[in-house]
């Protein structure tokens, strides 16, 4: 099916504007349709759909996920055309390479268009687990389903594509175990937000299937984590070679977990309380004087932003902001001498200012110059009357 959104008010990796993608229909009675996060997007959306030869219809985004590159979308059960069939998962089917796929959905508008290709086999790169397979995918793909063509079930959702300029037969699909996992979790009224996982990972090229800890971010966790361990087992399970099956095996699981460690050559095991990662869909900011402003929210932004200072998400480029060189990604260090972290209170603020005031902000941003990791800059403009986004 067809799947167009308009943003209005992006955060940090969204744009401002319309788009498109895919979707596959997983059940008709809910009315759940299966895409890409980054077509259903992590901002404030307006979304539709549209089954072959119907019109669009309004949907609305029931989960994204903070770490897959996953959305469900839901859309009232009477607008599922009667003669729709539900994708059939192939929730624990294996993913040997040289298995024949065909990906389906709208490259560049061609609406309904199939390619076909190889499952390449499983990767983990980019911080994400992926299928990999040389089955064509070009922008209209995204949330489109990659099917086994023996057995017609589905294996992934196609999701990225390395730059043509490259590379070629590189494309990469969400492993369709963890819609599985989401769907079930979903279908149960339980929360399938993945946990806090307080810790960054170290790769390794000579083996892709070790969860080695880089460092822990400073609180209870760094008590218990050193830099090097490796993560043999959670909760007993010896399958956990990345951080998305890390993840993915701890999501409505219970508020304690069980790492088993290999730490200098000697086993450790340790117990520690998670606690879930927000739902994207009830993250909140501020919309003022063409800025939108919210937390930053990657899970190494404490490496760089200790005191969770907001961040300047997006920029209006019709704004006087625009054209006193504020950045997305701008850290916001302080707005007229002061400093805020969460946004409803930075919205108080705001409210209580004259209304022909001006914000004189600091910013921090990556520096330019070799010999420092960071440079400073102060901008002023006019204040407009703040509205909270979510």
């Amino acid at each position: 099916m067809r799947v167009r959104v308009a943003v209005e008010t992006p955060f940090i990796g969204d744009g401002r504007g319309a788009s498109t993608g895919s979707g596959f229909l997983v059940d008709l009675q809910r009315g759940w349709i299966v895409t890409n996060a980054h077509v259903a997007k992590r901002s404030p959306a307006r979304v539709e759909i549209a089954f072959k030869d119907r019109p669009f219809v309004a949907g609305r985004r029931h989960y994204v996920d903070p770490h897959l590159d996953l959305a469900i979308v839901e859309i009232d059960s009477g607008a599922v055309p009667k003669e729709a069939r539900t994708a059939e998962l192939g929730c624990e089917d294996p993913l040997p390479p040289g298995r024949s796929v065909g990906a389906f959905g709208h490259p560049w508008g061609l609406n309904f268009t199939a390619t076909r290709g190889i499952l390449s086999g499983v990767r983990f790169r980019f911080g994400f687990e992926f299928v990999q397979t040389d089955a064509a995918l070009n922008p209209g793909n995204s949330g489109g389903p990659l099917i086994d063509l023996a057995s017609g079930r589905v294996l992934g959702v196609n999701a990225a594509t390395m730059s043509r300029q490259t590379s070629e037969g590189l494309n990469f699909a969400v492993p369709v175990a963890h819609v599985c996992r989401l769907l079930a979790l979903l279908a149960a009224g339980r929360d399938p937000s993945p946990p806090e996982i307080p810790l960054l990972f170290a790769s390794d090229d000579t083996n892709e299937e070790a969860l080695i800890v880089a460092r822990a971010k400073p609180g209870p966790w760094a008590e218990l984590f050193r830099p090097g361990d490796r993560i043999v087992a959670v909760n007993g399970d010896r399958d956990i070679t990345n951080l998305t099956r890390l993840l993915n095996r701890l999501r409505g699981g219970p508020d304690s977990v069980r790492f088993e460690l290999e730490r200098d050559g000697a086993s450790v095991v340790v117990e520690t309380a998670v606690a879930r990662q927000p739902q994207v869909t009830d993250r909140t900011g501020v919309r003022v004087s063409g800025l939108i402003v919210a937390p930053s929210g990657e899970p190494d932004a404490f490496e760089i932003n200790p005191e969770n200072l907001l961040v300047i998400h997006s920029v209006d480029q019709s704004s006087t902001a625009a054209l006193a060189g504020i950045q997305a990604g701008d850290l916001i260090h302080s707005i007229n001498g002061r400093s805020f972290s969460d946004p409803g209170d930075f919205y108080r603020w705001l409210e209580g200012q004259p209304r022909d005031g001006r914000l004189t902000l600091v910013l921090r941003r990556t520096a330019r110059a070799r010999h420092l990791f960071y440079e400073y800059h102060t901008k002023s403009i006019p204040l407009t009357p703040p509205r909270i986004v979510r």
